[in-house]
């Protein structure tokens, strides 16, 4: 079975969670299905450049070119099925889907729920509950799926590990991780992580908080340091440490994450704290929060209220069960193999994807005409 892959980037977006979701989906299908991966945009992600049979267009504004090399690149390939990353890949792939008369997925990757109108696809791949709800409020009722986000299982690079804990020299110092580009979006988060390790300070004699990332905004990046200027917060911006970051959580203690992060930490059964929108810290992942942060994709826009889960020294919830149970993609790999299986025989509805085909194009193409 052939599937191709579509996803859309930019300067901003190239290295986000949808891509290390396409990366980790890939990779745990290639044998089972032959895949073929397009990134389209204005930028390459370097999370994907590796995938097999990966390839980039440029495709911005009205490149016809493009749009050639992308037909050419699929009457070559024959794919069964198309499987779009993120709204503005599923219009292009909407397109292939009515020339070539082939379904179409729409993976939405977690994320505000956004308006009610819902683009036509064969089947939607929701990976929150919350989305799953709105999906089925809104559009097409039986066509909406609920597969949560999930991570390939990770191995240790002792290496990396070393590497790390020799840069920050801390001795035998505890260190609460928590990886995120720095930007203004994330304030919350890094506030809520700096009240965590004033919480757990009490309790511990020699801990650390430290942050690792890219700098997005630099005159942000500037005021968080002035604003937390304790020496035992520590900034970490190398890109020997921020890209593929993950590979520091084997050196930590606590692990402050949202979405794919908090899964890759309990991975190695690190303790979790999930930032939230309505708490003054954030809430740790145990058997009894799971509901709750699971059904917003364990995001920071998540809502608990009139919860208060105590911060202990130790907890009785072993977060690498969580994992296999829920989080590591060997887990699904044949469902979604029978949801490509089930939807090839379907071909385009192509009725349903006229009608919202046009509304999409000015919601992309407006005011300057990019997609």
């Amino acid at each position: 079975m052939k599937v191709l892959y579509l996803i859309y980037s930019n300067t901003i977006t190239a290295g986000g969670g949808s891509f290390h979701s396409l990366y980790a989906h890939v990779t745990s299908m290639t044998g089972i299905v032959n895949p073929l991966v397009v990134n389209i945009g204005v930028s390459a992600s370097e999370t994907i450049k590796c995938l097999p049979n990966y390839n980039f267009l440029p495709l911005v504004r009205w490149n016809i070119l493009q749009y050639y090399r992308l037909f050419k690149i699929v009457n070559r390939f024959k794919p069964d099925v198309i499987n779009a990353y993120d709204e503005k890949s599923l219009f292009i792939g909407r397109l292939l889907s009515l020339f070539y008369n082939i379904p179409i997925v729409y993976t939405k990757c977690g994320g505000s729920n956004g308006s009610k109108f819902i683009p036509f696809a064969s089947r939607y791949v929701l990976y929150s509950g919350e989305n799953y709800e709105h999906y089925k409020n809104n559009g097409y009722n039986d066509k909406s799926i609920l597969i949560p986000n999930r991570v390939l299982r990770p191995t240790v690079e002792h290496s990396v590990v070393k590497d790390f804990l020799k840069y920050l020299n801390i001795g035998d110092g505890k260190i609460i991780l928590r990886i995120s580009r720095f930007n203004r979006y994330y304030d919350l988060t890094f506030n809520q992580s700096v009240r965590l390790y004033e919480e757990i300070k009490s309790q511990e004699n020699n801990l650390h908080l430290v942050f690792v990332g890219i700098v997005q905004d630099q005159e942000y990046f500037n005021e968080l340091c002035n604003r937390y200027s304790s020496t035992n917060i520590h900034f970490v911006t190398e890109n020997r440490f921020t890209h593929f970051a993950a590979r520091l959580i084997p050196a930590v203690d606590f692990v402050v994450a949202t979405g794919r992060g908090a899964m890759e930490a309990c991975a190695h059964n690190k303790r979790v704290f999930c930032p939230t929108k309505n708490q003054s810290l954030p809430i740790e992942l145990t058997l009894d929060s799971f509901k709750f942060l699971s059904y917003y994709n364990f995001s920071e826009r998540s809502e608990i209220s009139n919860v208060r889960f105590k911060i202990t020294t130790s907890t009785s919830t072993s977060t690498k069960e969580l994992f296999d149970k829920y989080f590591c993609t060997d887990a699904v790999i044949d469902k979604y193999y029978q949801l490509y299986k089930s939807i090839c025989s379907e071909k385009s509805d192509r009725i349903n994807n006229l009608s919202t085909l046009l509304f999409q194009a000015i919601r992309f193409f407006r005011p300057k005409f990019k997609i």
